[in-house]
């Protein structure tokens, strides 16, 4: 697993133009301010969930990513999924934060150990896991998308 190679992909999916349209934090910061805890559409989720649900996993791929002992996130959990009332403006200075710590955790880290497993249990590499990290953060960002599609329809 090329380090160097995640390391170009998590800046291009956050910051920069991927392939598939805006990057990010283009996406996110051209949102409305009071959008955050808005429930809209029929599934109960906010972009504000959403968010925060992306931040407990990349703090969960942080912590392993710096050697870190982690507890396992149960999903559907309180952990995957946690509740709070932050705005917009709030969350993207976190999401913000753990992008930087994420760039430099991966300029520090030993590209050895992107090809071993992250965690004795995990059939995953810590290599998989950072790709992981760049699919899942893709995956909720088309759903905030989503939202924000329904929002204007509606």
């Amino acid at each position: 697993m090329n380090f160097h190679y995640l390391h170009k992909q998590l800046k291009h999916v956050y910051s920069e133009t991927p392939w598939y349209g805006e990057g990010a934090m283009t996406k996110l910061k051209s949102l409305p301010a009071d959008i955050a805890n808005e429930n809209i559409g029929i599934i109960g989720y906010t972009v504000g969930r959403y968010l925060r649900h992306m931040l407990a996993w990349r703090e969960y791929a942080l912590g392993y990513l710096r050697g870190e002992d982690v507890p396992e996130i149960q999903l559907d959990s309180v952990h995957d999924w946690p509740e709070g009332a932050e705005s917009l403006a709030e969350l993207l200075l976190a999401l913000d934060a753990s992008q930087q710590e994420v760039l430099e955790a991966l300029d520090q880290a030993n590209p050895g150990d992107f090809d071993k497993k992250y965690h004795p249990d995990s059939p995953y590499t810590l290599g998989e896991l950072m790709q992981g990290l760049i699919h899942h953060d893709i995956y909720h960002l088309g759903q905030i998308g989503l939202l924000i599609r329904l929002r204007e329809e509606a």
